[in-house]
């Protein structure tokens, strides 16, 4: 079935004409310039205790630390100090490492049970809302962040413009999503576990992303791809059967390792990886 529809597409900025992907999914693609939008609408109440509360799972904590460290050294290449913020921040790991490593740091979290994990672990300073109500003085952020969450908001083209005004001049912005090129995402299709209806109402690929840099005011200085073969994406709605992967996964984790370092390596290269990692400077 070729449904097409006339929408309003954030990244063109107009009403295109777009094709429907995967249905019953209500997902259009763009075709104009390729931006894949889910029509429907994000609710805060997803956000709670139990979103977050796998991330206290045995082995996710050490793996989430070594992805955060991985994103931390991506942004010193272009930062080493000054002032950070975090927008979706969560329970605050990585605001809490950037402050081990000499950043002043403020994060925007929408989820008041995440917060309150912040201030119990880390007692870092957070804004319980959007980053739209946030009460920010313009230009006096040195580093802005946030990772999977551009995906989430149902206005990227704002949200990005938001964080240019928080900014110094020549600051830098550093934007994590996941792949809608990705080989998981081309083999899956509508079962990749990043497509989430209602939840994640934007998919980007790196090209889409790139011209969302450059349409609200960066310049990319650098495209990273983050990952490569995901062993713990798991699309399983159980609970139980996800944490019982992680745990045999991280407790194995050193048998599939030779193998997971050469497709990763492979798969980053082919820029194919199951997220990317965009960062800009502000003109």
């Amino acid at each position: 079935m070729n449904e097409t529809k006339e929408l309003f597409c954030n990244l063109c900025d107009k009403v295109t004409v777009q094709k429907r992907i995967y249905p019953p999914v209500e997902m259009y693609r763009c075709m104009n310039c390729d931006l894949v939008t889910d029509t429907r609408r994000s609710i805060k109440e997803i956000y709670n205790i139990d979103y977050f509360s796998e991330r206290l799972d045995e082995g996710w904590e050490s793996s989430e630390n070594e992805q955060f460290m991985t994103r931390l050294k991506q942004v010193q290449k272009f930062v080493q100090t000054g002032k950070l913020l975090e927008i979706g921040s969560a329970e605050g790991t990585f605001l809490h490492l950037a402050s081990n490593e000499g950043f002043t740091v403020e994060g925007i979290e929408l989820s008041e049970d995440a917060v309150q994990l912040c201030q119990e672990k880390y007692h870092i300073p957070v804004f319980i809302g959007t980053l739209e109500k946030a009460p920010l003085t313009l230009e006096t952020f040195d580093c802005a962040c946030a990772f999977h969450v551009l995906e989430h908001v149902k206005n990227p083209t704002d949200f990005m413009k938001r964080v240019a005004s928080l900014l110094k001049p020549d600051g830098i912005i550093a934007i994590e999503v996941p792949n809608f090129g990705s080989l998981k995402s081309r083999i899956q299709k509508e079962k990749w576990w990043f497509i989430k209806p209602g939840e994640h109402l934007t998919h980007f690929t790196t090209d889409t992303l790139q011209k969302m840099f450059e349409k609200t005011g960066f310049d990319v200085v650098e495209k990273v791809c983050m990952g490569g073969l995901n062993l713990t994406g798991v699309s399983d709605d159980s609970h139980v059967g996800k944490q019982f992967l992680r745990q045999f996964i991280f407790k194995h984790i050193k048998i599939f390792s030779p193998l997971k370092a050469v497709v990763a390596k492979t798969v980053r290269k082919f820029g194919i990886s199951e997220n990317i990692l965009i960062i800009g400077k502000k003109r």
